[in-house]
């Protein structure tokens, strides 16, 4: 009896502004394609089930493209006879009952077997399948995991959930829904032979049978994640055994922050910074240089020229300086204005393109001035 846990995979996830031809985000399309692959090497593996752990889309009512992408993979997986049991997530749970959640949509197709309203059990010949949807009140979360209990009848038994636990960094600053446990919950648990947990976004053991499968796209430049998975669980083979666990590794995009760069201690701030790009894999690359303790003077004298032909095969670059007492720092020339837009542009956006309005902006206001 095998299965296959994977989770968080926010199709219609958007980071960053860059398009392809037809005006299609590049890291959407990327989110696209990580998944279709995860659905191949799924037909592949042929499992007996597979369990989604939550976040299935970035949000509770995803663009028509994101909505296509999983009822075709899904459908894919229902047409190789392959059932697939998907709870709700944070990101795909409205805040309010009244909104029709999007899951309905995967049950009237019969893509999956998905689950929303309430916990309920999904029985696969002699497996049976627990899974408990996001809830946004932490406590009636908490209540439906301890009262989560293995079915007896069933030879193997898996729980599906979606949460933070509290001894875990947070996936996201003020995350809709986001509810965090007590790791200690999972030691009540203890009846399931494994656990698909999902909203944590790298691959992270809890405990011998209990995963984060992590997401398959690298969703920030805070994912540290050096390969991004699905996980096959062999529930025969038992827990701690050579094939209880195979990770199966997704291609995904290069998307790094580099090895930080000391401004305060350089002599050659644009050598420094090539030095950094040394050994990354720069075709089609996301990539930030974080540049720590530098003066306005000398992030001035960067090479921009240099450093954009030598990434100019890159899909985005952006250096992140922290200027020396950049707090009171206010830009009095053009060149400072340049260096405070580069290093206050919010992250996933364009710092050239708030420079470009920017400047634009400032000459309407002094020809209107002028007149």
């Amino acid at each position: 009896m095998r299965i296959v846990h994977l989770a968080d995979t926010h199709l219609g996830h958007r980071f960053l502004s860059k398009v392809d031809a037809d005006g299609r985000n590049f890291r959407e399309q990327d989110v696209y394609k990580a998944f279709n692959d995860a659905i191949e090497r799924i037909i592949e593996l042929h499992p007996d089930a597979v369990v989604h752990a939550g976040d299935l889309f970035e949000s509770f009512h995803p663009s028509t493209e994101a909505l296509s992408v999983a009822l075709d993979g899904l459908s894919r997986l229902r047409d190789e006879d392959i059932p697939v049991v998907v709870a709700s997530g944070n990101h795909s749970t409205p805040r309010y009952r009244a909104t029709q959640h999007v899951f309905s949509l995967l049950e009237r197709y019969r893509c999956a077997h998905a689950v929303w309203k309430a916990p309920a059990v999904t029985e696969v010949g002699d497996l049976a399948i627990t899974a408990i949807p996001h809830q946004h009140d932490e406590n009636a979360l908490e209540a439906a995991v301890r009262a989560a209990k293995p079915r007896p009848s069933a030879r193997f038994n898996v729980l599906i959930l979606h949460a933070g636990l509290e001894i875990l960094p947070r996936v996201g600053a003020g995350e809709a829904g986001t509810v965090h446990l007590d790791p200690k919950l999972i030691e009540e648990l203890r009846g399931f032979d494994y656990i698909a947990f999902g909203h944590f976004h790298e691959y992270k053991p809890l405990r011998i049978n209990a995963c984060y499968s992590g997401s398959l796209e690298r969703l920030s430049f805070n994912d540290r994640a050096k390969e991004k998975v699905i996980l096959e669980v062999d529930l025969a083979a038992g827990p701690g055994e050579r094939n209880w666990i195979t990770r199966h590794p997704i291609a995904t995009r290069t998307v790094r922050t580099l090895d930080e760069v000391d401004g305060l201690g350089s002599t050659d701030l644009t050598e420094d910074v090539m030095a950094a790009l040394e050994g990354i894999e720069l075709d089609g690359a996301v990539l930030r240089c974080p540049i720590r303790s530098v003066t306005q003077e000398t992030y001035r004298r960067l090479d921009m020229t240099e450093i954009a032909r030598a990434t100019k095969d890159c899909l985005h670059v952006e250096l992140k300086p922290q200027f020396v007492g950049s707090a009171k720092a206010r830009p009095r020339s053009a060149d400072d204005l340049r260096a405070y837009v580069m290093a206050a542009t919010p992250e996933g956006m364009e710092a050239g393109e708030v420079l470009r309005r920017t400047e634009e902006f400032l000459a309407q206001a002094e020809s209107g001035l002028g007149e």
